[in-house]
């Protein structure tokens, strides 16, 4: 049964502001200081109303607090130890005016599509082109396989048109973003280099989510996806031995992923392990998957962290409380064998501070970690008005506004080659728009990490333009610092300098690795706070995009929020729930 509405005439989101500083959930002070407790919104976990909440701390940790009138009061922890959430802070950009595809009717997060009250843009977008898969992992977030009842075991595949029609909705609608191919598992999907190439022709960057198992039995798939341009590949690894992937899996799949990022390597297609860390099983393996990561670079461009949440088909974690961002940092550095300190780690400046942290390196020739300062890795600015670092900088002091008019969407790996008119952060609306979007520096930020990620996870094949600085580096910093873009006793020719600049671009990429964390939230941790800043948005056929963590959202009793209406409209059984609704109130049908 689908989670009733907020009862008639109650306000689910009043007394509630995004802020424009985010510390410790008060006022900016010293680090250091007392723990000042701060109201928020959240929800009740079993009926998913909309409650407020406070974030207060006890000892050591910081649990975020409610009281349901149905079912009672309920407390999650969502912050533990070191690094403190006092010193865990960054400046919050000014919300930014996106395009709407909701109107307002039962406050965040029904509405969610995206609605008035959210508060950031799209940096990547999530696309499931099927719910198939080969998998039937305990741990799903997606519940994959179609297994809620009444639905179809085996939903037919999307045609090539239909899914292509999707994508150029998705870029009119959220601009150039990076493209996530997710599912179920997308390699299943029989045209998926076809759609790999759409997908380029109209993003910067498409990324594959796969549990590898047709990269690993397939070579040719690797050759088949790398040739039609896909960028890198987010291969769900677990841990360095079999009895973790059984827990997590359902069966052993250490040699299917280790193959898979072999037949990457072999096609040129560079990799991100992707472990989801649960407390009891894996957390304790976190060095061993750092550092087999780190034995197949340059393929394996970096290792991203997920701490399982209770979503999907996992709505009854058996391994305790959620695992924090601070924890899962401090597990990280404690297993890295020195290679990894928690003062490496940053927040970011697209999502909510609370959502992740990023860490940048270099590699040693002898293969270890040494980190690299953030003006190193994406340094942009000519001038003090704009920020050095990209992921966790700070706020620019202005925009840049480039005088020239829109261009269209090129192959180059940088969003500042395709990005929409410089007055705009999303796509431009259609003539008369009532909501056209308007560029400030949240937008500016989301553009940065954009480029960030592509830097980060593009293999060193796929070179940037001669002209982008690279590691922060541009052709005159790298003669400066003794790296000499061409020998002119050796020539002095145009394409011999090119050729040199090419090859130090090549090298300069190789040697760069990140160690990532996503929290996801679930229905014991949400925040709305968070979610209105999420960065990481859904397709949501036939016309939404909605943040993930709200996507994804899954009662204690298994009842999805918003995934049932997706796959009602998927499956072709009845309208999405909440249609006629979108429509009385002004949103698109």
């Amino acid at each position: 049964m689908k989670n009733p509405p907020p009862p008639a005439g109650e306000d689910p989101h009043s007394g509630t502001e995004i802020p424009t500083t985010f510390f410790a959930h008060g006022a900016a002070s010293e680090s250091g200081a007392p723990f000042q407790e701060r109201f928020t919104q959240s929800l009740c976990p079993v009926c998913l109303r909309t409650l407020p909440a406070r974030l207060e701390q006890e000892g050591d940790a910081v649990l975020l607090r409610r009281i349901c009138p149905e079912h009672g009061e309920y407390a999650e922890t969502v912050w533990q130890g070191e690094p403190s959430l006092q010193a865990w802070q960054r400046r919050i950009p000014t919300p930014v005016e996106v395009r709407r595809e909701t109107k307002h009717r039962y406050g965040c997060p029904r509405d969610c599509g995206r609605c008035p009250e959210h508060g950031q843009r799209a940096c990547t977008v999530l696309f499931e082109i099927t719910m198939r898969c080969n998998l039937r992992c305990p741990v799903c977030f997606a519940a994959a396989g179609f297994e809620n009842p009444g639905a179809p075991a085996q939903e037919p595949f999307a045609s090539l048109e239909e899914l292509t029609e999707q994508l150029v909705w998705i870029r009119e609608h959220a601009g150039p973003v990076v493209l996530q191919l997710s599912g179920g598992e997308p390699t299943l999907y029989p045209q998926l280099a076809e759609l790999v190439r759409a997908g380029r022709a109209l993003f910067p960057a498409v990324q594959l989510n796969t549990n590898g198992i047709l990269l690993a039995e397939r070579p040719e798939l690797a050759r088949e996806l790398a040739e039609a341009g896909l960028s890198w590949v987010f291969l769900q690894c677990d841990g360095t031995n079999d009895a973790i992937h059984t827990a997590l899996r359902g069966k052993p799949l250490l040699d299917k992923k280790l193959a898979a990022v072999d037949n990457c390597r072999a096609a040129g297609l560079s990799v991100v392990l992707v472990p989801t860390v649960a407390r009891g099983v894996n957390d304790r393996d976190l060095g061993n998957l750092l550092r087999l990561a780190l034995s197949r670079a340059p393929t394996v461009r970096g290792l991203h962290l997920q701490p399982m949440t209770a979503s999907g088909r996992n709505t009854l974690p058996d391994s305790g409380p959620p695992l924090t961002l601070p924890e899962t940092l401090r597990l990280l550095a404690e297993q890295s064998d020195g290679q990894i300190l928690m003062e490496h780690a940053t927040p970011p400046s697209c999502e909510h501070p609370r959502c992740s942290f990023h860490c940048r390196y270099t590699l040693s020739p002898a293969g270890r970690l040494a980190p690299l300062r953030e003006a190193q890795f994406c340094r942009v600015a000519l001038d003090d008005t704009v920020p050095a670092a990209c992921c966790s900088a700070p706020e620019a002091k202005h925009v840049p506004q480039s005088p020239s008019p829109r261009t269209e969407v090129s192959a180059v790996p940088s969003v500042s080659r395709c990005r929409p008119a410089a007055d705009t952060q999303d796509a431009a609306p259609p003539s008369g728009a009532a909501d056209a979007p308007l560029r400030d520096k949240s937008a500016y930020s989301v553009d940065r990490a954009i480029d960030v990620i592509l830097r980060c996870w593009q293999g060193p094949g796929k070179t940037a333009a001669p002209s982008e600085p690279v590691l922060g580096i541009s052709v005159s910093d790298a003669a400066e610092a003794g790296h000499s873009v061409a020998d002119s006793s050796a020539s002095s020719s145009p394409r011999a300098s090119l050729d040199a600049f090419d090859a130090f671009l090549a090298k300069a990429r190789a040697s760069t690795f990140s160690v990532t964390c996503m929290a996801f939230q679930d229905a014991r941790t949400a925040d709305l706070e968070r979610l209105r800043q999420c960065c990481v948005h859904v397709f949501a056929p036939p016309d939404r995009l909605v943040p993930f963590c709200s996507y994804n959202l899954t009662a204690l009793d298994g009842t999805p929020l918003h995934r049932d209406e997706t796959r009602a409209s998927a499956g072709g059984q009845k309208e999405t729930p909440d249609k006629e609704e979108r429509e009385k109130t002004g949103g698109p049908a």
